[in-house]
């Protein structure tokens, strides 16, 4: 794969992270996509376009699915798209479901682009941005070399843990001395 990537500047704090992206047909002709809003959200596992690009787009069905969300569940068609990030990132053939959304965005990225990646946000004095990269690199990591530990999932994956028992972090600390502080 080839390496990609975008970053976008706001121009002040972003309550919501949002860019242009483009959208065509899977397999149709990329060198012309059609310019919709989108909002990038970490909490959604598949992507989401609406009526209107679907139309727009002039997409055809290819199946169902059941798309969970804050106010329940429905089964909603689902495309194969091409989507042209800033940049020209490419993501092609990707399954997504149709759904209305708030506000003015027509597209919703979902963990299953933002997981293809690397994704960092920053409020850098007070100006948020962020950046997508593809393929992944490497972990983005702000901490020093020194004061990383093991992946939370491992620590969180031993279920309760005692205080005097080694930590499971790997730090060969006591829980007490180490994660377990306050």
């Amino acid at each position: 794969m080839e390496f990609r990537a975008f970053t976008t500047y706001g121009q002040g704090p972003l309550n919501v992270l949002k860019n242009q992206v483009g959208i065509t047909a899977a397999g149709a002709n990329s060198l012309d996509p059609k310019s919709f809003l989108a909002v990038w959200d970490t909490g959604a596992t598949t992507t989401v376009v609406t009526s209107r690009a679907v139309e727009e787009c002039g997409l055809k069905q290819t199946g169902m699915i059941e798309l969970h969300g804050v106010h329940g569940s429905e089964t909603t068609p689902t495309y194969l798209v091409n989507i042209f990030l800033p940049n020209n990132v490419r993501v092609l053939d990707l399954k997504v479901a149709q759904a209305p959304l708030t506000g003015d965005a027509d597209v919703l990225v979902g963990m299953d682009i933002i997981k293809m990646g690397d994704f960092a946000v920053s409020s850098y004095e007070n100006k948020t941005s962020f950046s997508f990269r593809v393929p992944s690199e490497e972990r983005v990591d702000f901490l020093p070399q020194e004061a990383r530990r093991s992946p939370l999932t491992q620590i969180h994956s031993h279920g309760k843990v005692g205080r005097n028992t080694p930590c499971p972090c790997g730090s060969g600390k006591k829980y007490k001395k180490c994660c377990g502080r306050n």
